[in-house]
């Protein structure tokens, strides 16, 4: 039976069994299961809506959340998808869970076909709709020296004869802290706001100009907000003080380097609102007076308000107005696209003197002996996409019109907005 994180008589209830109380409390659920990313899922659209949500995969809510695994240096999305590749042990993660959510996990991980997975105890892990909400929370909030690290286990390929090892998870923000890119669009249908803590540095003052008394900066114009933010931690008081400050610059150039450069794009950093906190608010402040919690709990109202009006009140004609989003992200990423098809085409065109050429590749069907193409009605479907691909990049490019510095070629949406959008590939959270 599931004992779990319950408090004792006379204690303080844990965050994590407060957390999902709440969060059940919030969702309506009755039925002694947790809320599931499945619940959010399956929710019933809302009346009016059902044309905007067609393709969406019955995604009425699409709730996600980040991650950092630090066994394998890199973050993750939750929920899991699909793969069944963590297991997990009931008697381990019942000082993080209450026995509610403990209970269901064992019940789900029952039902997973994964022999490789249970070993001592341990249980096949649930994914995709079937993890609790709660449970994506702790994982993504184990902030460092504050909560305890979330471990899962896995079968360490590298080294087989091993039993399962533990794999660690810590916060999501230690490798991506603002991850408002996963729900866009090149050109979206609804937007994605998002609030963003910034700290005031010791000498008084936001590190941005043009921050009123509400200390929540939004982008007044669209050529706002480009500017880096400084940290400046060479003060030259100390050399004991400096390394300090190096050291802190360095984690946080780590942490924060990939939302320092998405937030200073265009179509990005007017959804953003900045709220900056003061030396007591926020932060590793974890016994602040009920007055503050009050100031910074009306803070954030304001930001959402600002963040509202944006996006639902401005009149369309305006430029930082809904409309104004999507045609500043549509230029924006048409031209990021244009500048990749176009290193595609050169690529194609001006290959290495002893390459095979992708036309040979083609004509011939003897491409290298890996990622194959299934069937024949598949290979010539593919064959003529590419071919189709590289006669539209020429015909695109051939109408450039765009005037000053530059080969137009490289140009056909006349770079868009700045800074440019650099388009590339990665691997998926």
């Amino acid at each position: 039976m599931a004992v779990g994180n319950e408090p004792k008589r006379g204690e303080i209830e844990p965050l994590t069994a407060w957390l999902a109380k709440i969060i059940d409390d919030i969702a309506g659920k009755d039925d002694g299961k947790p809320l599931t990313f499945g619940d959010l899922r399956h929710a019933k659209i809302p009346s009016g809506l059902e044309g905007v949500m067609a393709g969406m995969e019955h995604r009425s809510i699409d709730l996600r959340a980040v991650t950092t695994c630090v066994t394998f240096g890199r973050p993750m999305e939750l929920p899991f998808q699909d793969t069944h590749f963590f297991a997990f042990d009931p008697e381990d993660w019942q000082r993080f869970f209450p026995a509610k959510v403990i209970h269901y996990l064992m019940e789900e991980g029952e039902k997973i076909q994964a022999p490789a997975l249970r070993r001592d105890g341990k249980l096949p892990f649930p994914v995709g709709d079937a993890m609790p909400v709660v449970v994506a929370a702790r994982m993504s909030l184990s902030f460092p020296l504050l909560f305890t690290m979330i471990p899962l286990y896995a079968v360490n390929y590298h080294d087989p004869a091993e039993p399962l090892e533990k794999v660690w998870f810590s916060d999501g923000g230690i490798t991506s802290n603002l991850p408002i890119h996963r729900f866009d669009a090149l050109f979206p249908r609804w937007p994605t706001l998002a609030v963003n803590l910034q700290y005031i540095p010791k000498k008084g003052k936001p590190g941005r100009r043009r921050i009123d008394e509400s200390l929540i900066y939004m982008i007044r114009r669209r050529a706002d907000g480009t500017r880096d933010l400084w940290n400046i931690f060479h003060r030259g008081d100390s050399p004991l003080k400096d390394l300090v400050g190096f050291g802190g610059a360095i984690f946080e150039s780590a942490k924060s380097w990939h939302d320092n450069a998405y937030l200073r794009l265009p179509s990005y950093r007017d959804r953003v609102a900045e709220i900056w906190l003061r030396d007591d608010e926020g932060g590793m402040n974890l016994n602040m007076p009920a007055d503050t919690i009050q100031r910074l709990t009306e803070r954030g109202n304001a930001a959402g308000i600002k963040l509202r009006d944006r996006f639902a009140a401005t009149p369309p004609s305006e430029s930082l107005s809904w409309d104004g989003h999507r045609w500043a992200r549509l230029r924006s990423a048409l031209a990021g696209l244009a500048a990749y098809l176009h290193e595609f085409r050169q690529s194609v065109d001006h290959s290495m003197p002893e390459d095979r050429q992708l036309a040979d590749l083609l004509a011939s069907r003897k491409a290298p002996s890996c990622y194959e193409f299934q069937s024949g009605e598949q290979y010539e479907a593919a064959k003529a996409g590419i071919e189709a691909l590289l006669d539209w990049i020429a015909e695109l490019e051939a109408k450039a019109v765009c005037d000053g510095p530059g080969e137009a070629a490289e140009r056909p949406f006349c770079d868009g907005p700045r800074p440019s959008v650099e388009i590339g590939s990665r691997a998926p959270m």
